[in-house]
């Protein structure tokens, strides 16, 4: 029995089972078993999306979240690619940072978050620090790993060209690196995104986490719902651009 499906019916697939929780969540708001003020109807928060988008809250919140993310994703490429470089490269240099990184890394960033607002205060930089150092681990293990499995042919026959250690790493070791460094990109972006709405949630005055706790706390389930629906699409989004980039740039790999 084969379990194969086609791209076009998956796609079916998948928005049938969207189709059916919108119908079960009708019938489930229509039932009279829950109060329309804790679970109002698709239609109402529809209403209450259209409402919201011709005012002046969401989308500038929506933005400002938007800017936090990838200036956090951007600190920790930049961090992450070279630092991972170099410990792939160094055992002096792995034997060094290794210690830090895995200690920190099983950790959830919303806990040492904590001591980043003592530091920095509530607002741009505590948030844009625990997004950094949330999305920075897999990049750099990524990177890691990866040089760790470049072939010795290679680098080899790059030296015998007498290519510096410079010109290695630009024309030898990054490209053979880059499906695993943008992997790690990926998963630091997800990271990174559920990061950021729950720190906007504890310590800002902005942002679409913000919006959403704000609105929790005045029992405005439309708005928190709606805030809920465009988190979950605005990550579906983000990890299907991520996927068109490794396609493009790495072909010869395969990602789901």
């Amino acid at each position: 029995m084969s379990f194969y499906l086609s791209r076009y019916h998956f796609t079916l697939v998948s928005l049938a089972s969207v189709v059916a929780g919108v119908v079960v969540w009708e019938l489930l708001a229509r039932s009279g078993r829950f109060s329309e003020i804790l679970l109002p109807s698709p239609g109402a928060v529809w209403v209450e999306f259209l409402r919201l988008s011709a005012g002046p809250d969401l989308w500038p919140n929506y933005f400002v979240t938007l800017r936090r993310l990838f200036l956090g994703l951007g600190v920790a490429v930049v961090a992450g690619v070279p630092i991972g470089l170099l410990m792939g490269m160094s055992l002096a240099a792995r034997g060094l940072l290794n210690p830090p990184i895995e200690l920190y890394r099983p950790l959830p960033a919303i806990s040492y978050f904590a001591i980043l607002v003592m530091w920095f205060g509530v607002g741009e930089q505590s948030i844009v620090t625990v997004l950094a150092l949330g999305g920075f681990p897999p990049i750099v293990l990524e990177t890691l790993h990866a040089v760790a499995k470049v072939r010795k042919e290679r680098i080899e026959g790059a030296q015998s060209m007498g290519l510096s250690t410079l010109g290695q790493i630009i024309h030898v070791i990054l490209p053979s690196c880059l499906p695993q460094i943008l992997t790690g990109i990926r998963v630091g972006l997800g990271l990174a995104y559920s990061v950021v709405v729950a720190a906007e949630m504890v310590a800002s005055t902005s942002g679409l986490g913000w919006m959403v706790y704000n609105a929790s706390q005045f029992v405005e389930s439309g708005t928190v719902i709606t805030g809920l629906i465009l988190m979950g699409l605005t990550g579906l989004a983000l990890d299907g651009i991520m996927t068109v980039v490794q396609r493009r740039l790495v072909p010869w790999v395969a990602y789901a």
